[in-house]
């Protein structure tokens, strides 16, 4: 009985030997049609569809989820970008082979979506795509609320963040020890799949591999499938659910054989990436508009300080070259400039490109200054490099710079790639000129945060004797010290006078920021005013993600 049973097993495993293409499976429960596969745009229309629950007459009926704290079923959507990052790594997006017959696997997988255990129940999976997506969405549905045994959940289950769907994923494929993240058979410190330095599919656990197709998407018909959104990465814990987990609580992903179900903290920031984009009033600006690349082969680049000490390497940058300076711990001596004026206003995230050998510093300090303030950002160059890490989130002002600066002081001794960094539009704050504030980006418009207030920047409310900094939108004053000599006489009438004098006068000062022409000649009527100003204190900027 066993051995009928082990036999059955391997039949079913290997239903056919080779690839799915050229020549696919006939072994299985549908054969092979002919069809043509949809266009990008036909793509695109479907996976939005699918993901939105809507346009479903005809195709497989897809579950409701158990979302929140209490698990309650609801007809939520799938973050808009989810479904074809499997399809990628399921298929290449693809539901025809080249030949024109359906992709079907060695083990019976069908289609744009691999449907393989309980295909029978989707006729038509192999001929039509939309019947595939649809049966490719009921599946991962269902993974998602077999929870008790499929790893758990993370947060409050919320179904919004592509975060949430982690243990879901990796269940796609199979919830089998060979896709814990810790698995030994898998490199360690592994950059994202499919990035510039991306290892082998091999090396990578099923739902690493969707991840990284979500921040690195494939290209049809000369475009990317959608715009891309590298995830956040749950922590792992080195140990089993006994050695690291607390009454079920988990601070990262088990290293855990076997089914298993256990909660872990949302990753953060976490990605809400709806089909229908929501717009503040201000509205959404164009696509192209909504991402800054500052490359150090820009105009807007420079490097002070001691040049000879910078070196330029030819490949495995942003665009092949960038450059090293190596690190000190005390002064700096070499000082890098990324300067750009920002294509939108709004919320941006700062990410930083992570180039290859010989750049290796695990701390390096990057300083973005832009709307209400300066913010400090750790960038880790100590990672297998070839992408974007996000550093955290800024406030944006349509038209004015946006200036980063990298230095050579850093905790770390290693080497220090310049290379790239990368600004994305997220959306706008939405406390209105009045209401309390942390930080600026989470005031509404070009409004600034200050004193725990939004309100309109210098260049609207004014700074009286102080200057308006066009970068920040706040006012900041002027330091100087100076001595001078002058003579003058006069005479006249009791009520009546005239006189002249000259003076000669020559001091140090040493402002903030370098001025603009058109706050350098501004008079003001500050007589009687001696000594400066105390800056107005800068909230610091919170990570802020938007929903």
């Amino acid at each position: 009985m066993i051995a009928a049973v082990v036999a059955v097993a391997a039949s079913l495993a290997a239903q056919c030997s080779g690839a799915a293409c050229p020549n696919p499976c006939t072994q299985c429960t549908f054969q092979p049609d002919e069809g043509t596969n949809p266009s990008l745009a036909e793509w695109r229309s479907l996976f939005v569809d699918v993901s939105r629950r809507q346009n479903l007459d005809g195709l497989p009926a897809i579950p409701s989820v158990e979302a929140g704290p209490q698990r309650t079923r609801e007809a939520a959507e799938f973050p808009c970008i989810l479904l074809p990052a499997i399809a990628m790594a399921e298929s290449g997006v693809a539901q025809f082979c080249d030949s024109g017959r359906t992709i079907i696997s060695f083990d019976c997988g069908f289609g744009v979506m691999q449907v393989t255990s309980g295909a029978s129940r989707y006729p038509g999976l192999q001929s039509r795509a939309d019947i595939n997506v649809a049966a490719g969405a009921d599946i991962l549905a269902q993974k998602w609320n077999g929870d008790q045994s499929f790893g758990g959940h993370f947060g409050a289950s919320d179904p919004s963040f592509l975060e949430s769907w982690y243990f879901a994923v990796w269940a796609y494929n199979g919830f089998v020890y060979s896709n814990n993240p810790s698995n030994p058979d898998k490199p360690p410190n592994r950059p994202p799949f499919n990035s510039l330095s991306t290892l082998s599919r091999r090396s990578y656990p099923y739902q690493e591999i969707v991840w990284g197709y979500l921040g690195f998407p494939l290209r049809k018909e000369g475009e990317a499938v959608f715009t891309a959104q590298l995830p956040t990465y749950p922590s792992v814990c080195a140990g089993n659910i006994a050695s690291c987990c607390t009454n079920g609580v988990c601070p990262g992903v088990p290293n855990q054989s076997g089914l298993f179900n256990v909660e872990v903290a949302l990753p953060q920031p976490a990605h809400a990436v709806p089909c229908v984009e929501e717009c503040p009033p201000s509205g959404c600006p164009p696509q192209a508009q909504r991402t800054l690349l500052l490359d150090d082969r820009d105009a807007g680049f420079s490097v002070a300080g001691d040049v000879a000490s910078v070196n330029a390497v030819g490949e495995g940058g942003f665009r092949d070259g960038f450059r090293t300076v190596p690190a000190t711990t005390t002064t700096p001596t070499v000082t890098a400039t990324w300067r750009a004026p920002a294509p939108a206003s709004g919320t941006f995230l700062v990410s930083g490109f992570v180039p290859l050998s010989p750049a290796e510093n695990e701390a390096v300090v990057v300083r973005v200054t832009a709307r209400g303030g300066e913010r400090t950002f750790t960038l880790d160059q100590g990672v297998a490099g070839g992408f974007f890490a996000p550093l955290g989130e800024i406030a944006l002002r349509a038209g004015d710079d946006v200036v980063i600066t990298v230095d050579n002081v850093s905790a770390h001794d290693g080497i220090i790639g310049l290379d790239a960094f990368q600004l994305t539009w997220r959306g706008d704050g939405d406390v209105a000129d009045g209401g309390a504030c942390q930080d600026s980006s989470a005031c509404a418009g070009d409004a600034v945060c200050v004193g725990g207030t939004c309100g309109a920047g210098c260049e609207t409310a004014g700074c009286g004797v102080d200057e308006c900094d066009d970068i920040t939108g706040l006012c900041v004053a002027g330091e100087g010290e100076g001595e001078g000599e002058g003579e003058g006489e006069g005479e006249g009438e009791p009520g009546e006078g005239e006189g002249e004098g000259e003076g000669e006068g020559d001091g140090e000062g040493e402002d903030p920021i370098d001025l603009p022409p058109s706050v350098v000649g501004c008079t003001c009527a500050a007589a009687g005013v001696d000594g400066a100003l105390p800056l107005i204190a800068l909230a610091l900027l919170r990570r802020r993600r938007r929903h």
